[in-house]
């Protein structure tokens, strides 16, 4: 990894990290736009590949924390250093994602098509809410409360990803929803073991 140049005090800004997930969202969305047949299939699937761009963007800064854990070694600890960047990344696709879904409702004048963000409205609150109180300041401020709030919209984001990329494709799963559905399984499962680990690691410190 070294040979490359990624070492684990390579720090990415939280500005670049959303503006390159902002253009790469906008970049795959505009081309699902050019390639579909009419502009509401288009607009449908920039919807759908802006959100799929999110979910792998998510589970590194999910599974961050428990890789050092776990495993160890500097892509682990890059991913811990650049977690903030990568959630916040995250919060800008997803926004990205938004603008699709409003594109998508306005050229198909189909009121079910903005009424999705009404069904993942929970997400989208804790995507902000996170992306807000990602900063030392809130952490001071909320306390406790902030370890709450992202671990709990951890998990509602991470189920959300998984109804997206898994339930809404079931049975007829494509790559991108097998290799995406398996990876959100081992990243939980990885939590698990990290969460033991951490737990067997205090018990054996001495009292």
């Amino acid at each position: 990894m070294q040979r490359f140049g990624l070492t684990a005090d390579v720090k990415v800004s939280p500005l670049v990290a959303m503006l390159a997930g902002a253009v790469v969202a906008a970049a795959l969305g505009g081309l699902s736009l050019l390639r579909a047949d009419d502009i509401v299939t288009g607009w449908r699937n920039a919807a759908n590949v802006t959100a799929r761009t999110a979910v792998p963007v998510f589970l590194a800064a999910y599974c961050a924390s428990s890789l050092v854990r776990v495993f160890g070694g500097r892509l682990p600890r890059a991913l811990l250093v650049n977690r903030r960047s990568l959630g916040l990344a995250v919060a800008a696709i997803m926004t990205v994602h938004v603008g699709a879904i409003l594109g998508h409702g306005a050229v198909s004048r189909d009121p079910h098509a903005v009424h999705v963000i009404d069904s993942g409205g929970l997400t989208y609150v804790f995507i902000y809410l996170m992306a807000l109180t990602s900063n030392q300041a809130s952490r001071r401020v909320l306390g406790r409360w902030w370890g709450v709030l992202h671990g709990v919209g951890a998990q509602v984001i991470l189920l959300k990803f998984f109804s997206l990329v898994v339930l809404r494709s079931w049975p007829h799963l494509g790559v991108f929803s097998t290799v995406m559905g398996a990876a959100i399984v081992a990243a939980v499962a990885l939590r698990i073991v990290a969460f033991f680990a951490a737990r067997r690691a205090d018990g054996a410190r001495p009292a």
